[in-house]
Parts: C-alpha cells; sequence; structure tokens
C-alpha cells in the first residue's frame, strides 16, 4: 500500500511538471486542462488511498491487541 501511495505521489509530481510546462504554451489550451483533470483525479486517488492505509493500520493494530491480551492471560504466573 505504501509503494502505492509513492507510486501515485510520483505520477502527481510528474503531472504537475507536465502541467507547469503545458501551462507555458498558454492558459486555457487544452493540454493544460486535460492535465488539471488528471492531478485532481490522483491528487483524490492518493488521498483515499492514504486513508485506506491509516484505517487498514488501525485495524491490524486492534487485531494485535487482541491477540497479545488473550496471550497474557495464557501465560503461567511465575
Amino acid at each position: 500500500m505504501t509503494v502505492l501511495v509513492s507510486n501515485k505521489d510520483a505520477e502527481i509530481a510528474l503531472l504537475k511538471a507536465q502541467l507547469l510546462k503545458a501551462q507555458t504554451e498558454g492558459p486555457g489550451t487544452e493540454a493544460v486542462k486535460v492535465l488539471r483533470l488528471q492531478n485532481a483525479a490522483l491528487l483524490t486517488q492518493n488521498v483515499a488511498l492514504q486513508e485506506k492505509l491509516i484505517k487498514d493500520n488501525d485495524e491490524a493494530n486492534a487485531r494485535l491487541t487482541l491477540v497479545i491480551k488473550s496471550l497474557s492471560h495464557q501465560l503461567p504466573s511465575t
């Protein structure tokens, strides 16, 4: 998941560079419009992936906490 987010970050950086280049052709060109739409879509996708990653990590931590608690109750006292 982290690799996927990193790849999206790289893709966003590339689109930003292309957008800057396209803007030199003149504001409002079709290329600029397309790149802005692609950039917005990738930013939205990136946010969604980051939120999913956080949620997945929280769920994994909760499961591990339950395992640790259940194991600690099974250990013989010394």
